[in-house]
Protein backbone atom coordinates (compact mmCIF):
# COMPACT_ATOMS: atom_id res chain seq x y z
CA UNK A 1 0.00 0.00 0.00
CA UNK A 2 1.17 3.70 -1.18
CA UNK A 3 1.70 6.16 1.40
CA UNK A 4 -0.34 8.80 0.56
CA UNK A 5 0.18 11.37 3.83
CA UNK A 6 3.93 12.23 2.67
CA UNK A 7 6.42 12.16 5.22
CA UNK A 8 4.26 11.43 7.97
CA UNK A 9 5.17 9.68 11.42
CA UNK A 10 2.33 8.87 13.94
CA UNK A 11 3.50 8.46 17.24
CA UNK A 12 0.41 7.08 19.19
CA UNK A 13 -3.25 7.70 19.43
CA UNK A 14 -4.91 9.59 22.86
CA UNK A 15 -7.97 8.59 23.87
CA UNK A 16 -10.68 10.77 25.61
CA UNK A 17 -12.62 9.61 28.13
CA UNK A 18 -15.95 11.73 28.66
CA UNK A 19 -16.41 12.50 32.90
CA UNK A 20 -18.44 14.04 34.94
CA UNK A 21 -15.45 15.99 36.65
CA UNK A 22 -11.99 15.91 35.22
CA UNK A 23 -10.15 16.91 38.61
CA UNK A 24 -12.08 14.15 39.78
CA UNK A 25 -11.37 11.92 37.77
CA UNK A 26 -7.63 12.60 37.57
CA UNK A 27 -7.70 11.74 41.12
CA UNK A 28 -8.88 8.29 40.59
CA UNK A 29 -6.49 7.76 37.65
CA UNK A 30 -3.87 8.65 40.82
CA UNK A 31 -4.92 6.99 43.53
CA UNK A 32 -6.40 3.77 42.30
CA UNK A 33 -4.77 3.18 38.67
CA UNK A 34 -1.18 4.56 40.63
CA UNK A 35 -1.34 7.16 37.05
CA UNK A 36 -0.02 10.29 36.99
CA UNK A 37 -1.65 13.61 35.90
CA UNK A 38 0.09 15.57 33.66
CA UNK A 39 -2.36 18.80 33.32
CA UNK A 40 -5.54 19.80 33.74
CA UNK A 41 -7.16 23.05 31.85
CA UNK A 42 -9.45 25.36 32.74
CA UNK A 43 -10.50 28.36 31.16
CA UNK A 44 -8.10 31.23 32.11
CA UNK A 45 -9.83 33.26 34.43
CA UNK A 46 -12.90 32.12 34.26
CA UNK A 47 -12.97 30.87 37.39
CA UNK A 48 -14.65 27.33 36.69
CA UNK A 49 -13.13 24.07 37.78
CA UNK A 50 -11.25 22.45 34.92
CA UNK A 51 -13.11 20.92 32.03
CA UNK A 52 -10.05 18.80 30.07
CA UNK A 53 -7.39 17.09 31.78
CA UNK A 54 -4.73 14.35 30.89
CA UNK A 55 -3.27 11.27 32.60
CA UNK A 56 -0.04 8.93 32.11
CA UNK A 57 1.49 5.71 33.23
CA UNK A 58 4.78 4.94 30.53
CA UNK A 59 3.96 6.04 27.32
CA UNK A 60 -0.04 5.15 28.13
CA UNK A 61 -1.61 8.73 27.75
CA UNK A 62 -5.84 9.32 28.75
CA UNK A 63 -7.68 12.69 28.58
CA UNK A 64 -10.58 13.36 30.25
CA UNK A 65 -13.20 15.70 29.15
CA UNK A 66 -16.06 17.06 30.75
CA UNK A 67 -17.04 19.71 28.45
CA UNK A 68 -19.04 17.53 26.01
CA UNK A 69 -20.27 15.71 28.70
CA UNK A 70 -22.73 13.05 26.56
CA UNK A 71 -20.49 12.67 23.87
CA UNK A 72 -19.68 8.73 23.07
CA UNK A 73 -21.13 7.88 26.50
CA UNK A 74 -20.02 5.68 28.65
CA UNK A 75 -16.37 4.82 26.23
CA UNK A 76 -14.21 2.05 26.19
CA UNK A 77 -10.57 1.78 26.31
CA UNK A 78 -7.77 -1.22 25.68
CA UNK A 79 -4.48 -0.18 27.03
CA UNK A 80 -1.72 -2.75 26.32
CA UNK A 81 1.11 -3.69 29.22
CA UNK A 82 3.07 -5.95 30.95
CA UNK A 83 2.53 -7.22 34.32
CA UNK A 84 -1.87 -7.77 33.70
CA UNK A 85 -2.25 -9.61 37.39
CA UNK A 86 0.34 -6.85 38.87
CA UNK A 87 -1.76 -4.25 38.03
CA UNK A 88 -5.28 -5.94 39.10
CA UNK A 89 -4.27 -6.72 42.65
CA UNK A 90 -2.91 -3.57 43.12
CA UNK A 91 -6.09 -1.78 42.08
CA UNK A 92 -7.40 -3.88 44.50
CA UNK A 93 -5.55 -3.37 47.38
CA UNK A 94 -5.92 0.34 46.75
CA UNK A 95 -9.74 0.69 47.19
CA UNK A 96 -10.86 -0.02 43.31
CA UNK A 97 -13.16 -2.73 42.63
CA UNK A 98 -13.03 -4.86 39.02
CA UNK A 99 -15.87 -5.27 37.06
CA UNK A 100 -14.03 -8.44 35.71
CA UNK A 101 -11.27 -10.47 36.84
CA UNK A 102 -8.03 -11.10 34.65
CA UNK A 103 -8.74 -14.44 32.27
CA UNK A 104 -7.19 -15.66 29.54
CA UNK A 105 -8.60 -15.77 26.12
CA UNK A 106 -7.68 -18.45 23.52
CA UNK A 107 -6.65 -15.86 20.86
CA UNK A 108 -3.49 -15.01 23.34
CA UNK A 109 -4.53 -12.12 25.55
CA UNK A 110 -5.21 -12.06 29.06
CA UNK A 111 -7.14 -8.88 30.50
CA UNK A 112 -9.52 -7.17 33.31
CA UNK A 113 -12.13 -4.51 32.85
CA UNK A 114 -12.40 -1.56 35.73
CA UNK A 115 -15.17 0.96 35.39
CA UNK A 116 -14.41 5.09 36.38
CA UNK A 117 -16.21 6.62 38.30
CA UNK A 118 -18.14 8.09 35.00
CA UNK A 119 -19.14 4.70 34.07
CA UNK A 120 -16.12 4.11 31.45
CA UNK A 121 -14.82 1.15 30.80
CA UNK A 122 -11.03 0.95 30.77
CA UNK A 123 -9.98 -2.89 30.39
CA UNK A 124 -6.11 -3.94 30.50
CA UNK A 125 -4.29 -6.80 29.07
CA UNK A 126 -0.89 -8.57 27.59
CA UNK A 127 -0.29 -11.09 25.15
CA UNK A 128 0.37 -13.92 26.48
CA UNK A 129 2.04 -17.15 25.07
CA UNK A 130 0.11 -20.37 23.85
CA UNK A 131 1.53 -23.48 25.99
Amino acid sequence: MTDTNGPLNTLRAVPILPVDDVTSAAGWFEEILGWKTTFLWAEPESGKPPFYGGVQHGEAQIHLNSADNEAGRPAKVYVMLEGVDSLADAICTRGGTLAQEPQTYPYGMRDFTIHDPSGNRITFGQSVEEN
